[in-house]
């Protein structure tokens, strides 16, 4: 019995050999790959913040942009007003003064300008 039982102790030891090589492969390949995956998953860690440095980078210089525009913006808006405000001012001290200096040519002339009106828009509403 020694015989056949030698051949099969033979056969088993051949099997786990390969069995053990095969795991070590195995073991091997999982090995390469996970550090394959941590390589991959270092760069593209390294390209998020490098893309995400650059977003953050856009967005200030854009919103700088805006702010100077923004600012521009009403600094002009408040030189109009002030250049609108002087001119009304001076508008009615201009007519405040012609009436004042010529009260009877300036009734005359709310009346004509009064009738003028009274009469385009009498003709407005009519239609």
């Amino acid at each position: 019995m020694n015989s056949k039982s030698d051949p099969i102790e033979r056969v088993k030891d051949g099997m786990g050999a390969v069995v053990e090589k095969a795991r070590e492969v195995v073991n091997d390949g999982l090995d390469a790959a996970k550090e394959r995956f941590e390589d991959r998953a270092d760069q593209l860690d390294r390209r998020y913040r490098k893309t995400l440095a650059s977003v953050r980078e856009r967005a200030e210089r854009l919103s700088d942009n805006v702010q100077e525009r923004v600012d521009g913006a009403k600094e002009t808006l408040e030189e109009s007003y002030a250049q609108a405000r002087k001119k009304a001012k001076r508008l009615e001290r201009d007519t405040r003064g012609y009436v004042r200096d010529n009260p009877g040519k300036s009734l005359l002339i709310a009346s004509g300008v009064g009738f003028l009106l009274g009469v385009a828009l009498g003709r407005v509403g009519k239609r």
